[in-house]
Parts: C-alpha cells; sequence; structure tokens
C-alpha cells in the first residue's frame, strides 16, 4: 500500500497545478492549436475537486496517485488558458484592436511619470481588461480620474526578443493609445486609499528630490522607493553590466533589506518581538513604495526568506512558500509565465531559504556589524538562484556580478538606513539633517563609483544568446543536486 504524508500530497498538487500554469503556452501552442477552452473557473473548480479527492484518500496503487497529479496539472494548464480574453467578445478591450475609439475612461493606477511623458493604464466603462494610454508629460492626470479619449487602439508590439504584449497582458491590458485626444471629465476618488498612498509617495519622492541632488535622489528614490527615473542612462547601463539592477528596483531583496536593518537596529530586543517589528516596518515600507502587485508580492517573498532564515529552513516554510505562489497565481494566472520580476523574486526567496545556510561558511571573517555579513549572504544567495532565469530572459552574464555585489553589499543597508534617517530627521531639522544627508551621498557616491569601475572591466559582461527551456530547467536541475549533496 502506498501510503503518502498530508504535507507532501498538498507540496506536490500545488507543483503539479502551477506546473500547469506554467506549460500550459506551450502544451497549447504544440498539442492543441486552440486558443481558449471554456471559463478558467471550470478548470480551477475541477482541479480543486480531484485535489480534495486526493487528500481525503490513501490510495493503495500508484498509477491512482500520479493519475491525479496530472489531473491536477491539466488543471493548471486549462485554467492559464481560459484567464485570456477571447478576440470576438465585444465586451472586452480586445475586440476593439486595430479600430477608433471614443470611450470614458477612468484611471486605475500609479501614474507613471517619466522625462518624456506619462504612461496611465485606465479601465474602460463596461469592458472587460484594462487600455495603456501614452500621452505627454502635460497636462499631469491622477489615480481616479475619469477622462474622455478619441484615438486608434493598437496592440501592444512583439519582436524576436521581447513581447510587449505578453509583458502587458499579465495585468490584464490588452490595447495602447499614442497621444489620444483626451479631455478631463472629472476628478474621480476611486480607491481613497490607493489615492492616500500615491499622494504620500509623491510627497516623498519630492522632499528626496529636495534634499539630494542628481543623480543621487534618483538612486537614493530607487532603493527607498523603487523609483529610478532620474538616473542617468550611463548609470542604469553600468547597474545592467554589473547585475545591480537589483538594488533600485523594488524586489524580495529590498524587502530583505528591511528585515535586515530592523534585526540591526532592534538586536537586543528578543527574537519574537523582532519578527513582530520586522511585520510592521514591511507593512509601512510597502504602504509607502505604493502597494503595487509587483511591490506586494516583493514583500510577501521577502518575508517568507527572511523568517525562514529567523526560523530555520523547513517543510513547513517550502509548503508556505508554494502556497503564496499559489494563491498569487490564483488571482493572476499570467505572472508566472510572464511576470519576469515574479520569477526573480520567487527564485531569490529560493536562494536566501536553500542556498544561504549552504554558503554560510563562505562569510564567516566579514564582520557581523549593521547586517553587513547577512546581507552579503542573501545578496549572493540570491544571486546565484537568479542568474539561470537572468540569462534565460535578457541574455547577459555579467562576469563581475559576484566581484561587484560583494563590493557594494556594505553599502546598500547603510544608503538605505541613512537616507530614510535623512528623510525624517528633515522633517523636523533641516540643518540637523545635513549631517544625514552627507552621509548618505557618501555612501552613494561609493556605490556608484564601484558599479562604474566594475562595469569598465574589460569583458564585464557577455551577451549569452541561446540560453533556451531546456538549459534553463538543466541548470536548476544541476543547483538542486548541488544543494542535496552539500
Amino acid at each position: 500500500m502506498v501510503v503518502m504524508k498530508f504535507s507532501l500530497k498538498v507540496t506536490y498538487g500545488v507543483i503539479a497545478f502551477l506546473g500547469g500554469v506554467l506549460a500550459s503556452e506551450m502544451i497549447f501552442s504544440i498539442v492543441f492549436k486552440a486558443d481558449v477552452f471554456f471559463g478558467k473557473w471550470i478548470w480551477l473548480i475541477s482541479g480543486l475537486f480531484v485535489g480534495l479527492s486526493f487528500l481525503r484518500g490513501n490510495d493503495s496503487r500508484r498509477w491512482i496517485i500520479w493519475l491525479k497529479f496530472v489531473l491536477i496539472f491539466f488543471a493548471g494548464v486549462f485554467y492559464f488558458n481560459g484567464s485570456f480574453l477571447q478576440g470576438d467578445d465585444r465586451g472586452g478591450v480586445k475586440y476593439y484592436v486595430g479600430r477608433e475609439v471614443d470611450w470614458q475612461v477612468r484611471v486605475d493606477g500609479e501614474v507613471d511619470v517619466r522625462r518624456t511623458g506619462q504612461k496611465l493604464t485606465a479601465m474602460v466603462d463596461g469592458l472587460k481588461g484594462y487600455v495603456l494610454l501614452n500621452l505627454p508629460k502635460y497636462p499631469r492626470y491622477e489615480y481616479g480620474d475619469v477622462l474622455s479619449v478619441f484615438g486608434l487602439l493598437e496592440e501592444p508590439f512583439e519582436t524576436e526578443d521581447f513581447s510587449y504584449k505578453d509583458y502587458l497582458e499579465r495585468y490584464e491590458v490588452y490595447g495602447v493609445m499614442k497621444n489620444p485626444r483626451v479631455r478631463k471629465v472629472s476628478s474621480g476618488m476611486n480607491n481613497p486609499f490607493y489615492k492616500y498612498i500615491f499622494f504620500v509617495k509623491d510627497i516623498v519622492q519630492r522632499r528626496i528630490n529636495i534634499l539630494w541632488s542628481e543623480p543621487y535622489a534618483s538612486f537614493e528614490s530607487g532603493l527607498l522607493l523603487g523609483a529610478r527615473k532620474g538616473i542617468p542612462d550611463k548609470i542604469l547601463e553600468a547597474f545592467n553590466i554589473t547585475g545591480l539592477t537589483h538594488i533600485i528596483a523594488i524586489s524580495g531583496y529590498n524587502i530583505s533589506l528591511v528585515i535586515v536593518l530592523v534585526g540591526a537596529a532592534f538586536a537586543s530586543v528578543a527574537r519574537k518581538k523582532r519578527v513582530v517589528l520586522s511585520v510592521i516596518f514591511i507593512v509601512v515600507f510597502t504602504v509607502l513604495v505604493g502597494m503595487s502587485a509587483a511591490v506586494v508580492r516583493a514583500a510577501i517573498m521577502g518575508s517568507i526568506g527572511l523568517f525562514a532564515l529567523y526560523f530555520g529552513r523547513s517543510t513547513r516554510v517550502t509548503l508556505t512558500l508554494l502556497m503564496s505562489a499559489l494563491l498569487m497565481n490564483l488571482y493572476n494566472p499570467k505572472i508566472i509565465t510572464y511576470d519576469a520580476g515574479f520569477q526573480l523574486s520567487f527564485a531569490a526567496t529560493c536562494g536566501i531559504i536553500y542556498v544561504s545556510p549552504k554558503i554560510e561558511k563562505w562569510f564567516v571573517r566579514v564582520p557581523e556589524i549593521c547586517g553587513i555579513r547577512e546581507g552579503l549572504q542573501m545578496t549572493i544567495a540570491a544571486q546565484i538562484s537568479t542568474l539561470p532565469i537572468i540569462l534565460f530572459h535578457f541574455g547577459r552574464l555579467s562576469l563581475v556580478s559576484p566581484l561587484a555585489n560583494i563590493m557594494v553589499a556594505p553599502f546598500i543597508p547603510l544608503s538605505m538606513a541613512a537616507g530614510a534617517i535623512a528623510f525624517l530627521v528633515s522633517l523636523i531639522s533641516n540643518l540637523l539633517s545635513q549631517i544625514f544627508i552627507g552621509i548618505t551621498w557618501i555612501f552613494l557616491e561609493i556605490i556608484i563609483q564601484i558599479t562604474l569601475f566594475c562595469a569598465a572591466i574589460p569583458f564585464a559582461s557577455l551577451d549569452i544568446s541561446g540560453f533556451d527551456i531546456i538549459l534553463l530547467l538543466g541548470t536548476y536541475t544541476f543547483l538542486y543536486i548541488w544543494l542535496k549533496e552539500n
């Protein structure tokens, strides 16, 4: 008689469902040659039914167990495919692609203001899905504004290397309008909570711009808020070459650093109380940076990773991580396939949980002050676990990334902490805040100079073409074997 523990059943069942979601596009393009099979909820309910029947019984035959895993896998396949809007559905935005439209829309997210314009994600009255508006920088629009727009609705572009269409569809955005004729109808409230969040974030952003000059203001905004719009292209390219882009984009790594800083600041406090304080700071930090879907996912993943370090690695941590990924993908099944940010956050969290303990002995001589050792250890662990995904999506191998990360790692939490203190003190005393502003500037300058130095090393970065799904799976298989043997 084959008996499988309850936790293993749940773990393998979740893996099977997520694997089906991840493999759906390939299976449909090769096997079924079809676009949509019914609605996603039919397949979700079917998968839950099979999963519950699987959990309730102790099947004595191995083939029955595998059959149920296969059924759960295909429930994930059809659930993903059923999440797309059909092209001939008049109730969806997708139907109107290629046509001139005259719509009333509502801005449904934070306005992305850039040097050359602004991007708005808007929902259309009475239709499923969203539209992306590319508009001039002025006049400015805000979250909740109701607009009347007229223009051509275009399909997002696709190239051999990148599909902007797939990138947008993960957020249910099915069409793009470039410089349509726009008239503001009203300043709608929409969700007052989010409106207040975006308002506070804008105030913090403006204050940072006053405290530091460029590019330091944009760099500090990247560290604290995930906003990197004002960073010069030369420095951004240096971050790309050295594999340091993750430090200026809110990710699980940044959330992890928040917990490390809290742990260092309250080192004398009992562990359970430090965990509570960490949760509070994560919530505050997540709200401050805008509570976008990507930030919330990063907060969840980063928290799981750090809690694993605090409480030890176990099957419960693994199950918690998988259940979090499952819930996120039930909400939006496209993120596991199209959202490189989710994939990187998930992989980085796995690195923190599984790789970090294996390489702890590498950093025994690194000082523990201000969480430097822990931060460096997590950085390298995250780099190891995310490298295959970076090669798969971006085709670039940074040969200097380990060196660059080791050199800048001690200064990242210091610059974040000093910058946050400078901001808070500036609300009370401009004179006193100058001390922390100067300290922050020193840390930021050190990071920038290290980045530029490493980027200038000959052959610092190599373009890797042909890193396909087979190599991706093979690399993670090798990493899994290494973890099992060490």
